[in-house]
């Protein structure tokens, strides 16, 4: 379905409800263009976001300022002039800048897309029939995790169960859908239920013989932009590297005519956590522990639960379910400009108001008493972040792209990459969400690297 040079933009989104149905699609995009959006030459103009914000902050720009010279000779003249701090705009929206080609690097590529409607189960049986390889492949590696650190299948049934029960009691569909998506991937209810409760499941396993002592949690990062007539929201999924190659894109329409559709990049073996909602909200997540964590309902789907939200109000009930397992940071913007972080523990939640960024420690005074000291990599990034966004906060899905793929000073590294096996930390996909629009990207990998390509949501959201 990819579109050539010169066509018209199409709907991509809807032809594949038509046509196909609930069947998933492997989609052809342009790494540029997207789909159904035109001439846009977004890859190019993240790259520019990207060499303005290192050039502005004093960094090493040599790889940008090569390419730049490859991609357009005419530029290439034009470049010196960018050194130096980027001229103040006295809070205008910054002028769109774009390639007049292609970075030769990006090829053409394929996401993914799931496209599941009916009930729960049935969505379920949508999701697991057509990511069934990509969820093979996960619970794979979750088994060789486990195996390493003496987990057995009988210990695992074992530790499960009382997660298996809050979550029936308290988001039932929930528990509905991952049965339909075991059911249609043909493998074990609790087999599929463990990565969704990984990060309760993770602090009660023993650390293997080889390893000194168990790593703090480095997990996600987002931000929140808000802007007279723009409202953006970013999010690096930062997680295990071994599921580096099972994520797709998936589109949950309800059956119910009052119900709730999202679109959400994720892990196949995991409920959508994050993502865009027909309620007119964004939300990414970030982990948090406490001294308060126990069992109760896993995070993630408390986290599924709350990507429905339709405000504010909707938000902090979605996410103060209890018994609730343990908190995350969730990051939320809505159409029209409303943006805040929902900071939850085990029994406690607060609200931090407006837009801004976070990582993996709690902010909140009353909260950070009872969560778990901060991580180096964990202030690292969030310094970074801050750093960026005060410096030059961006106005344009280009520009969020661009601090997504943030290498820094080559230490805390926003983008993170997994050097060091399928254990090490990494960004499996980026996302970025335009409220206003509304239109979402999506990166497969490094956000450094991966071409991010749009998602039409015109008939979904």
């Amino acid at each position: 379905m990819a579109r050539p040079a010169g066509d018209a933009p199409c709907s991509a989104l809807d032809d594949r409800v038509d046509l196909v149905g609930h069947q998933a699609v492997g989609l052809a995009v342009h790494p540029v263009r997207g789909v159904g959006i035109g001439r846009f030459d977004e890859a190019a103009a993240v790259w520019e976001a990207r060499a303005a914000l290192r050039f502005a902050l004093g960094e090493p720009t040599k790889a940008a300022a090569l390419w730049l010279e490859a991609a357009d000779p005419v530029r290439r003249r034009r470049a010196p002039a960018r050194c130096g701090p980027v001229p103040d705009r006295g809070g205008r929206r910054p002028r769109r800048q774009s390639m007049t080609r292609p970075p030769p690097l990006l090829g053409s590529t394929a996401v993914k897309i799931v496209v599941a409607k009916g009930d729960p189960r049935e969505r379920g049986r949508v999701i697991g029939r057509e990511l069934a390889e990509e969820i093979h492949r996960s619970l794979t590696f979750y088994q060789r995790y486990f195996e390493r650190r003496g987990f057995d299948r009988a210990r695992l049934e074992e530790t499960l169960r009382p997660f298996v029960a809050a979550a029936e009691d308290v988001v039932p569909h929930e528990v509905e859908a991952i049965r339909g998506t075991a059911e249609g991937a043909h493998v074990p209810f609790l087999d599929l239920f463990a990565p969704n409760a990984f990060e309760e499941l993770d602090p009660l396993m023993p650390e293997p013989a080889d390893t000194a002592a168990q790593a703090a949690i480095e997990r996600c990062t987002a931000f929140s932009v808000v802007a007279p007539g723009v409202t953006l929201l970013g999010h690096d999924e930062q997680w295990l590297a071994g599921d580096a190659s099972c994520a797709a894109v998936v589109v949950e329409i309800p059956s119910d005519p009052d119900g709730v559709a999202i679109v959400s990049p994720t892990v196949a073996t995991w409920r959508p956590a994050v993502g865009m909602s027909s309620a007119g909200g964004a939300q990414a997540v970030m982990s948090l522990t406490a001294s308060d964590d126990g069992v109760g309902v896993p995070r993630v789907l408390v986290s599924r639960h709350a990507l429905e939200a339709s405000g504010r109000e909707d938000a902090l009930r979605r996410t103060s379910i209890s018994p609730r397992s343990g908190g995350y940071a969730y990051g939320y913007a809505f159409r029209g400009g409303d943006a805040f972080t929902i900071e939850t523990t085990a029994t406690r939640a607060a609200i931090l108001d407006g837009p801004g960024g976070h990582t993996n420690h709690y902010l909140d005074p009353d909260l950070t008493r009872i969560g778990d000291a901060p991580s180096s990599g964990s202030e690292g990034r969030l310094e970074r972040l801050r750093a960026l966004l005060d410096h030059d906060r961006p106005h344009t899905p280009e520009g969020v792209m661009a601090i997504l793929g943030d290498h820094g000073d080559g230490t805390q590294r926003i983008c993170l990459h997994g050097d060091d096996g399928e254990e090490a930390d990494a960004v499996l996909f980026s996302m970025v969400c335009d409220l206003e629009t509304p239109r979402m990207w999506v990166a497969l990998g490094n956000p450094c690297t991966a071409p991010f390509e749009e998602v039409d949501l015109a008939n979904v959201l």
